[in-house]
């Protein structure tokens, strides 16, 4: 017997199952399960009040008169939240807005007498609601406010999108894999640096006679090139050139645009600066464009910091050197 699909999809509740994925819908279900229930027992009682007014509106009782910026602040809303929570509350006759004496750009809030002579019917009701509350939550078996306030206290050390952020780095990070020159990769080396030269400034001499023979001029004086490869394709590069014994320079990286921000630059540096640093590196240094902010942002958190006068500029274009700080 086949289950018809509005029952199937009833019974399954993916909400519930989705367990933590689904952390953030399942509160907001709950708030408007509440929040329904909540606004039914105002109308029940003939008193016209939107459960969103709630916090507002008890704040206005403590407090005669307060700023849109005060209210945001206690509530820890947003401003656009509170300013249109006001509107609704002054468009119903709750509120009355007047400019501050001292700063006429802002808006103090206070109750109006409709509002004042709405807290008599309200403060009961209120109540009523709490004790339910209450009878809901000792059900579940926790403190449960408690534990929203440690999730909240979890949230101001550390937001929720910082911390998916920082997996998502790893992931990608993690994700990739440095290879080894081949002369089979010859051709990644020159395009991959092509597009980046192309887009924004012109290639030079310099750059075709690097490009255009890597095992000659630098793999053959000491030096590297390497690859990040992902899914088995190639989509960054970068060379470590060797100046002598105690010198040595990353130069020529690339990450084709696509893929550039999923940490492949990132791997590339450490996998060069790792290798300049177990062949005895005394001076590490790298140039690159005042442009590639997000690069110059990686090279120092890396351990790069800009250097003026460091080398004598090698191209037309132009350019910043940066040197790598060891630690004393």
């Amino acid at each position: 017997m086949k289950i018809p699909e509005k029952l199937w999809i009833k019974a399954m509740d993916l909400i519930r199952q989705l367990g933590v994925l689904a952390f953030g819908s399942r509160l907001r279900r709950l708030t408007e399960r509440l929040s329904k229930d909540v606004s039914r027992s105002f109308r029940d009682q003939g008193i016209g009040f939107e459960v969103r007014w709630f916090p507002v509106f008890y704040l206005l009782t403590l407090e005669s008169e307060v700023s849109i910026t005060g209210i945001a602040s206690a509530l820890q809303y947003t401003h656009p939240a509170i300013n249109q929570i006001a509107g609704e509350m002054d468009r119903a006759g709750l509120i009355v807005s007047t400019r501050d004496k001292n700063d006429e750009r802002r808006r103090l809030l206070s109750l109006s007498k409709k509002g004042q002579s709405l807290i008599t019917d309200l403060k009961p009701l209120w109540a009523d609601i709490a004790d339910a509350t209450k009878e809901i939550l000792s059900m579940s078996g926790i403190d449960f406010v408690a534990a929203i306030d440690k999730v909240e206290e979890a949230l101001d050390q550390r937001q929720l999108y910082d911390r998916i952020v920082s997996r998502i780095k790893i992931r990608q990070y993690d994700a990739i894999e440095i290879v080894e020159y081949e002369s089979s990769l010859k051709d990644h080396f020159r395009e991959l640096n092509y597009e980046w030269l192309k887009k924004y400034y012109r290639i030079e001499p310099a750059d075709e006679k690097v490009l255009g023979d890597p095992e000659g001029n630098i793999i053959s004086n000491g030096g590297a090139v390497v690859f990040a490869r992902i899914d088995g394709r190639i989509i960054g590069t970068g060379a470590l050139i060797k100046h002598d014994d105690q010198t040595y320079e990353i130069a020529k990286m690339a990450v084709t645009e696509r893929m550039q921000r999923r940490q492949a630059g990132k791997k590339l540096t450490r996998a060069l600066l790792d290798r300049a640093l177990d062949s005895g590196a005394v001076r590490i240094f790298l140039e690159t464009s005042p442009q590639m902010t997000p690069a110059i942002s990686l090279y120092e958190k890396l351990g790069f910091e800009i250097s003026e006068g460091f080398i004598t500029p090698r191209y037309k274009r132009e350019s910043i050197t940066m040197v790598y700080k060891f630690e004393k």
